[in-house]
């Protein structure tokens, strides 16, 4: 203790014990009177690899807000409705799509059975089958686009069969945890990026 830093060969690593050692000590927090107060500087954060900032995923107009400041969610659970014009266009592409390729199908299937009885010629066969490809190709383009939206396989599936064009897009929690932050109000206007939750 007596030799000046730099002076001794001595490598002191952190110990667990360094703020016991300090005079810091740490208590879990109590109901009490309140008493002679004491003013320290710290800092709170949250684990920002435990936090997720919730926005949409496409523009819109906040319509129900179904969660608030510390609610428990659960990874899926919709925290907010939203009402977007975009949704609604992709849903109908994608119900667009879905009847096309359903057409087409009809349309090869019908070429393939008159091939087999030499009515159709392999061309009208070869022609269907491309015009059958496209319309697939583009129903899983605007399936993937509901996708990207946030919409389950099993919500898309039930917008083509129900042919549903609304324009509702629900906003779901990332994962299971405490929502501490809400910016979400009915009837704002909501762009990706901007936090909801």
């Amino acid at each position: 203790a007596e030799l000046e830093p730099g002076d001794e060969l001595k490598v002191r690593f952190e110990s667990l014990h360094s703020a016991e050692k300090a005079g810091v000590t740490t208590v879990s927090t109590q109901s009490a009177r309140a008493q002679a107060h004491v003013v320290a500087v710290f800092e709170a954060s949250y684990n920002e690899n435990a936090l997720s900032r919730i926005t949409p995923l496409a523009p819109g107009i906040v319509g129900r807000v179904l969660a608030d400041v510390g609610d428990d969610v659960s990874a899926g659970d919709v925290l907010v409705e939203l009402q977007s014009s975009g949704v609604s266009s992709a849903k109908s592409s994608f119900v667009t799509a879905s009847v096309n390729a359903a057409l087409k199908k009809t349309a090869l299937e019908r070429e393939q059975h008159l091939a087999t009885k030499n009515i159709s010629s392999a061309k009208e066969v070869q022609e269907a089958e491309a015009a059958y490809t496209l319309a697939t190709l583009a129903q899983e383009t605007a399936r993937q686009q509901l996708r990207n939206y946030g919409f389950t396989d099993s919500e898309v599936n039930s917008i083509a069969e129900g042919r549903d064009t609304s324009t509702t897009l629900f906003v779901r929690a990332p994962f299971s945890g405490t929502l501490v932050e809400r910016n979400a109000v009915p009837g704002e206007a909501a762009e990706p990026g901007s936090a909801l939750f």
